[in-house]
C-alpha cells in the first residue's frame, strides 16, 4: 500500500476488502440523505429566484449569503490546506466565491 505522499490517483489506495459492507451501506444513506437535501435546496432556490426581486430584496439575500458563509468559516474554524498536507495537489487556480472566502 502506498501513502498518501506516494499515491498518484492511478491506483486504489484500500482493497475493496478493507471496506466492511456496513461501512458501505452507511455511506450509501449518506449520499442518499445528502442528495435529498442538495435538490430540496436546489429547487427551493430556484423557486426563489424564479420571480423577479427587487434590488433591496437582492441585497438582503447577498448580506444573508455573505452572514452566513463567515459565520460557518469561524463556527468550524475552516482553513486552506496546506499544499504539504493534500493527498491530491491542487488545481493551478483558485476559486473566489462571491462572499470573499477563496476555496483553494
Amino acid at each position: 500500500m502506498l501513502s498518501a505522499g506516494e499515491h498518484d490517483g492511478s491506483h486504489p489506495m484500500l482493497s475493496a476488502d478493507d471496506i466492511p459492507p456496513s461501512f458501505i451501506e452507511q455511506h450509501r444513506e449518506c449520499c442518499a440523505r445528502f442528495m435529498n437535501w442538495q435538490t430540496v435546496t436546489i429547487l427551493s432556490n430556484i423557486a426563489l429566484f424564479q420571480a423577479p426581486l427587487d434590488e433591496d430584496t437582492m441585497e438582503g439575500i447577498r448580506q444573508s449569503r455573505q452572514h452566513h458563509a463567515i459565520a460557518y468559516v469561524n463556527r468550524f474554524c475552516l482553513r486552506a490546506i496546506e499544499d504539504c498536507d493534500r493527498v491530491v495537489p491542487t488545481a493551478a487556480k483558485q476559486v473566489q466565491m462571491d462572499t470573499n472566502i477563496v476555496i483553494v
